[in-house]
C-alpha cells in the first residue's frame, strides 16, 4: 500500500491511497495487478465537490464525481502492466490520481495530478518441464524448461547406443518419432520425450564365386540372429579335352579363395558386420570323351573311334577279316567266346572299353585221289582252322611211275604240292579239298621230243639216251659218277655241278665243258 498525505490541489488538503491486492501473470509480457485505490479529506470535517479518478495499467477508474461534497470515497479495478522475461520480478505499480472540475457540460475544465507507487512481486509465466529419456541409450540432454505459449527449440544433444541409431524423440517408450532432435516443441504441457532407435543393420552378400543363382542380399540387424539363405547356388560343369568337371555347392566362405566352409545354407549369422560370403565348390573330374578301340585278334585292323558321355555309339559296321576265320561278333576279353556286341551295333556305357574280334574258325574234309595209281589210299580227314596235320605216306604204285608228291592240282601244277611229312595249309570254309597224287615215269629223257629234259631228274633215276647218242643241255645239275651203262640208258647217283654242254657215246660218255675240254670220264 502507498500514500501521499496532504495533497491539495485545489485547496483541500486529500490523503490518497493505493493498493495492489493480486498480482496475475497473463503472458510472458504481461501481468495484472487488482487496485484499491481511495482518498479522503485530510483535516477532519473537510469537505470537496471536486471529481477524483485513478488510472494504472490503462484503466481509469471514477472515485468520486464532480458536483457533490464529500470528505472521501473508494473503488478498485485491475491494470494490466508489460513485463520481459519469464522468470518471476518485482515490479513497481505507478497509480495516477486526477482530481478534476467539470463544467456543467460535463468537461473537465480544470483538472490536478498525482502518481502513488507501490511494488508488487510478478510471478514467473507458466512453465512446463521437457526431460529426456535416453531409452536404452546414453547421453540424453539436460531436463528444459518450456514456458507458456512460448515455442521451445529442443536440445541437439543426441544420445548415443551401442549398435543403434538415434531417430529421434518420441513421447513414449515404444512409440515413433514425434520430435527431431533441435525441433520445435509447442505443447503447453511437460513432457519426457524418449529416444527412438533404430538398430544398425548390416548387408550380407552372396557370390556365387563362379556359379550363379546365388541368393539375393539379406539384411542382419544388430544383436539379432540371421538365419542364412537355404538356396543354394549352382556351377555348370566344364569339359576340356575329354575330361568333364562337376562343381558340388559346399556352402559359404568369407573370401573367394577360401575352400573352407564357414557357413552351411541355412545357418545362423550372428556377426555385427556387413559380409559377402563366397561360394566354395568342390569339384570331381571324369572322362567326358571314352576310348573304344578293337582288338581284331590277328584280322585286319578297325579304326578306333570316340564315344562321348551320355550318348550312344555305333560301332563301325566294318567286318574284320583273318584268313581261316569268320567274324563272329565282338567280345570283351581277348578269349572270350561270347559275342557282347556285333558289328555297327550300339554302344552306351560311358567308360573306355577294348573290343576284342571272335573268330569262329573254318572246317573242311581232306580227301586223296590216287590219280592213276593202286593200292590204299589214306583215309579221309576233317581239318579246322589252326589244326597241325602232316601229310601221311603214300602206299600206291603206278607202273613205270615213281610218286613224287600229293597236289591239290590233278596235273600237279598250279596247285599247291605236299609230300609226305608236311603240315598241312589249305584254308576252306566248308566243302572239300582233293589232293592227287603225282606221279612221274622212271626213266627220264635228257632229251625228248626236241626239248632238253635234263633238268627234271632226281637222284636214283635213269636217264635215257636218243639213238644219235648226243644231247645238249647246258644247266649246273648235281651228280658225281655213273653206276651203270646199258645200250640204252645210264644211271647215277648223284649228279655233278658242273656246266655240261654235252653228253657223247663214242667211246665212253664224257662231261665236256663249254670249251670243249672234257673233264671227267663217267664211263
Amino acid at each position: 500500500m502507498a500514500t501521499v498525505s496532504k495533497w491539495t490541489p485545489f485547496g483541500v488538503a486529500l490523503n490518497i491511497t493505493a493498493t495492489g491486492s493480486t498480482v496475475t501473470r497473463i503472458s510472458a509480457t504481461q501481468y495484472k495487478v487488482a487496485i484499491n485505490v481511495s482518498w479522503e479529506t485530510y483535516w477532519d470535517g473537510a469537505k470537496t465537490n471536486y471529481g477524483m479518478s485513478a488510472s494504472s495499467g490503462g484503466v481509469t477508474k471514477v472515485i468520486s464525481t464532480f458536483g457533490t461534497k464529500r470528505s472521501s470515497g473508494s473503488s478498485s479495478f485491475t491494470g494490466t502492466y508489460s513485463i520481459s522475461g519469464n522468470n518471476s520480478a518485482s515490479k513497481t505499480v505507478t497509480v495516477t490520481f486526477k482530481n478534476y472540475e467539470e463544467d456543467w457540460q460535463g468537461n473537465v475544465t480544470e483538472s490536478a495530478t498525482k502518481t502513488v507507487n507501490f511494488s508488487v512481486t510478478v510471478p514467473a509465466w507458466t512453465s512446463y518441464t521437457v526431460k529426456y529419456n535416453a531409452n536404452g541409450g546414453s547421453g540424453a540432454p539436460s531436463s528444459q524448461t518450456k514456458w507458456k505459449d512460448q515455442t521451445l527449440k529442443l536440445s541437439t544433444t543426441k544420445p548415443t547406443r551401442t549398435g543403434y541409431t538415434f531417430q529421434g524423440w518420441s513421447t513414449s517408450a515404444s512409440g515413433s518419432v514425434s520430435y527431431a532432435a533441435g525441433a520445435n516443441y509447442t505443447a503447453n504441457a511437460s513432457v519426457t520425450l524418449y529416444a527412438i532407435w533404430e538398430a544398425i543393420t548390416y548387408t550380407v552378400k552372396y557370390n556365387a564365386n563362379g556359379g550363379s543363382g546365388a541368393p539375393s542380399s539379406q539384411t542382419k540387424t544388430y544383436g539379432r540372429t540371421l538365419v542364412l539363405s537355404s538356396t543354394k547356388p549352382t556351377r555348370t560343369s566344364v569339359e576340356d579335352n575329354g575330361t568333364i568337371t562337376t562343381y558340388t555347392f559346399k556352402g559359404w566362405a568369407t573370401s573367394a579363395t577360401s575352400t573352407s566352409v564357414a557357413y552351411t545354407a541355412g545357418a545362423s549369422y550372428t556377426a555385427n558386420a556387413a559380409i559377402t560370403l563366397y561360394a566354395v565348390w568342390s569339384k570331381s573330374v571324369s572322362e567326358n570323351l571314352y576310348d573304344v578301340s578293337y582288338n581284331t585278334n590277328g584280322g585286319s585292323s578297325v579304326i578306333a573311334q570316340i564315344k562321348t558321355k551320355g550318348e550312344t555309339l555305333k560301332l563301325r559296321s566294318t567286318i574284320p577279316v583273318k584268313s581261316g576265320y569268320t567274324f563272329a561278333g565282338w567280345g570283351l576279353t581277348a578269349s572270350a567266346t561270347e559275342v557282347s556286341y556285333y558289328a555297327g551295333g550300339n554302344y552306351t556305357s560311358d567308360k573306355d572299353i577294348v573290343l576284342y574280334a571272335i573268330w569262329t574258325p573254318w572246317s573242311h574234309t581232306v580227301t586223296f585221289d590216287a590219280n592213276g595209281g593202286t593200292g590204299d589210299v589214306p583215309e579221309d580227314f576233317d581239318v579246322t582252322t589252326g589244326d597241325v596235320i602232316a601229310i601221311p605216306e603214300c602206299a600206291l604204285t603206278k607202273k613205270r611211275n615213281i610218286f613224287k608228291y600229293w597236289c591239290t592240282q590233278p596235273s600237279g601244277y598250279g596247285g599247291t604240292r605236299y609230300y609226305a611229312g608236311d603240315g598241312y595249309t589249305e584254308l576252306k570254309n566248308g566243302g572239300t579239298i582233293t589232293l592227287y597224287a603225282i606221279w612221274d615215269i622212271t626213266d627220264i629223257y635228257l632229251y625228248y621230243d626236241g626239248e632238253c629234259k635234263a633238268g627234271e631228274f632226281i637222284e636214283d633215276d635213269s636217264m635215257s639216251f636218243n639213238n644219235d647218242g648226243t644231247v645238249n643241255y647246258i644247266q649246273f645239275i648235281e651228280g658225281s659218277s655213273a653206276i651203270g651203262l646199258s645200250s640204252t640208258a645210264f644211271y647215277v647217283s648223284e649228279l655233278l655241278e658242273r656246266s655240261v654242254s654235252q653228253l657223247t657215246d663214242e667211246s665212253g660218255v664224257y662231261l665236256v665243258d663249254e670249251l670243249g675240254n672234257y673233264l671227267t670220264t663217267i664211263i
